[in-house]
């Protein structure tokens, strides 16, 4: 009997029209669902009679997970809603004037780097690159797989050739029978054909992965904000060893931390390329979202130079918190929060008990939790029932609270956002 047999025979068991994806999940994880499987008639009376047993469990835990269909017909109303938060133009002022002017002297002192100069000199022929050039140059499959060497040797222009990749292969090579990855590639000038060499038994999917600036970027503003999909900020090229890019990568890397980071590796890559005076992150953030059959779930980074004032970071953070929550944030109350912790402690206590005796004939009894958590608060009246209804309203509200802050389906683009 397929999956699809089983699950529907079982829902028609239990008199109804399917069986949820978590009640399934929890009924495989027990085991229930293959020995149904195995053996047979006897198996499927096994499963069913667990079904039943699990379902009021089901039912709780569906009513605060995230669910497919929540949400659904209020996110038009929810995106009418959205405001980002207001900026004080004199602080957004200050702080892209002060960024700017650090990134006029971090050009400065770089130029004056020694080993700046001879990249300069030695690979862009002493000069700048435009913004199509430096591109251009960045994605040319032959600057990430031939030396400097290569191109002095072969005639080669490192700036301005156009290359594409033709054919690869390994070959087996040396008495030790270690493999050689090649690749075969087109440059023009001079319209002819080349083979880059891995070392032996290197392969290009081992290969250092460099960090460069993307040439497609899609910014979103916001005032003073830049937002941008982190793919669309940079790319990650794979480098043979010694190849033009690989020096590159390591320069970018080098001027980065010789200027405290101050430029990241694709900031420090485009200066080194043009020549642009390149105003660092004063403030970045990103945030990061999960969603699981359980739970929602994400997180805020932020990365903020120590002298931005404390009420343009927390204007910046709101900007970043409601482009995740798509609203202002609504805290729930505490006694939500607390209901929804005290029933679940009640319900782990029931399925300990119940797996100790093996006996899965339980289900939750609201009367008496509802009695145990007003016996708790005596001395808190404002916090005890008298109504069932609305001891599980704020079960419910307080676990949604918990489970699904937010909805995860109805995050958009940028996932990153800085200043500048």
């Amino acid at each position: 009997m397929s999956e699809e047999q089983l699950r529907a025979r079982l829902a028609e068991r239990l008199g109804q029209t399917s069986v949820s994806d978590m009640h399934w999940q929890l009924l495989e994880r027990e085991g229930h669902v293959e020995d149904a499987r195995k053996v047979g008639e006897a198996g499927i009376e096994d499963l069913v009679e667990a079904a039943r047993a699990l379902g009021p469990y089901v039912e709780l835990m569906e009513g605060v997970a995230p669910s497919p269909g929540r949400g659904e017909g209020r996110r038009e109303g929810r995106s009418r809603e959205y405001r980002m938060p207001e900026v004080d133009a004199k602080e957004a002022r200050y702080v892209l004037e002060r960024a700017a002017t650090l990134g006029e002297y971090l050009s400065l002192r770089a130029s004056l780097h020694p080993d700046v100069r001879r990249f300069r000199d030695r690979i862009l022929e002493g000069r700048f690159l435009t913004p199509q050039e430096a591109h251009a140059f960045i994605e040319s499959p032959a600057n990430s797989r031939f030396s400097p060497e290569f191109f002095e040797e072969a005639g080669v222009p490192l700036v301005g050739h156009t290359a594409r990749f033709l054919d690869h292969g390994v070959v087996e090579e040396g008495d030790n029978g270690g493999f050689v990855e090649f690749e075969v590639i087109y440059i023009d000038p001079p319209g002819d054909v080349f083979v880059a060499r891995l070392p032996v038994s290197v392969f290009y999917d081992d290969l250092i992965k460099a960090r460069f600036p993307a040439k497609t970027r899609n910014p979103i503003s916001a005032g003073p904000y830049s937002g941008a999909y982190p793919t669309d900020e940079r790319v990650y090229i794979p480098v043979y060893p010694d190849s033009v890019l690989d020096y590159l990568g390591w320069l970018s890397l080098r001027v980065s931390e010789h200027f405290c980071h101050a430029w990241d590796e694709t900031q420090a890559a485009w200066f080194l390329l043009t020549g642009e005076d390149i105003a660092p992150r004063a403030m970045a953030g990103h945030y990061d979202s999960a969603d699981g059959e359980d739970l929602t779930y994400g997180t805020i980074t932020l990365k903020i130079e120590p002298w931005i004032p404390a009420n343009t970071v927390a204007a910046f953070y709101q900007h970043l918190q409601r482009d995740v929550l798509r609203q202002t944030p609504r805290a729930p109350s505490l006694r939500n929060l607390a209901v929804f912790r005290f029933v679940t402690g009640e319900l782990k206590r029931l399925l300990v008990d119940a797996s100790e005796t093996e006996d899965i004939e339980w289900s939750p009894q609201w009367p008496e939790f509802m009695r145990r958590w007003n016996d708790l608060h005596r001395s808190e009246p404002s916090w005890t029932y008298r109504h069932l209804s609305k001891f599980k309203r704020d079960y419910y509200r307080g676990g949604r609270a918990v489970a699904e802050p937010y909805d995860h389906r109805e995050l958009i683009l940028p996932y990153a956002w800085s200043v500048p």
